[in-house]
């Protein structure tokens, strides 16, 4: 795959599909988000009330949040889950994009050779989406539950009529197959440091459950 469409990846899929005015290649790379097919009757999610346990078996993609915290779609195309404490302003989201293509072997390609490339497309998707800007940009190669991932932290001030806040925002970031998935923290900088741990447990619960058509195939092999 050329390194222009890689390029093109890395913008798209770094941050909730940012990229409205590419129509035409969106068509042609990526497949219907899930609010998309939600809205023609397919609808595979299941949340728990009694233990807080939210599981898609679309995206094979399982998560436990915090009791009490209220929960819905979110508000961007490409979210398929949101938790929040509206009180203290702490929210957790899961994206997902789903390409034609096999991402994870475009990251595992040309990751390492294009780090500067990545963090700077970050920050620049990552800005607009926001409308301000970001400080204090990290991030490092890791994994979340034997998957690689990259783990993104960044600051930016939240601004409204009457107040402004410092907020602190963690992602991690997985690509596996044709599939990027983006989990997210955000809570006011002052919350964070008074409970880091709180907040960096939330990824804790989540779980990515099997494929079963590749384990179908494994199994019987089909």
């Amino acid at each position: 795959m050329k390194f222009s469409i890689y390029s093109f990846f890395l913008f798209y899929f770094i941050f909730q599909g940012f990229s409205q005015s590419k129509k035409d290649i969106e068509k042609a790379l990526f497949n219907p988000s899930y609010k998309e097919l939600k809205t023609k009757g397919n609808m595979i999610e299941y949340f728990d009330s009694i233990g807080y346990v939210y599981s898609n078996f679309k995206y094979n993609v399982a998560t436990k949040i915090p009791k009490k915290w209220k929960y819905d779609q979110g508000l961007t195309k490409h979210m398929i889950f949101r938790a929040y404490d509206a009180d203290s302003a702490y929210t957790y989201s899961i994206n997902v994009i789903e390409t034609k293509y096999n991402v994870q072997k475009i990251f595992d390609k040309e990751y390492n050779k294009s780090k500067d490339l990545f963090k700077n497309k970050f920050i620049e998707a990552t800005q607009a989406q926001l409308n301000t800007q970001i400080y204090d940009v990290y991030d490092r190669l890791t994994y979340l539950k034997n998957r690689k991932s990259i783990r993104w932290e960044y600051k930016f001030m939240a601004k409204g009529d009457d107040y402004e806040i410092e907020m602190i925002s963690i992602m991690f970031q997985v690509m596996i197959d044709n599939l990027t998935y983006t989990f997210g923290v955000s809570a006011p900088i002052i919350y964070y440091n008074k409970n880091p741990r709180f907040f960096n447990t939330i990824f804790n619960g989540i779980h990515f459950m099997p494929d079963k058509t590749k384990l179908k195939k494994i199994l019987i092999g089909e």
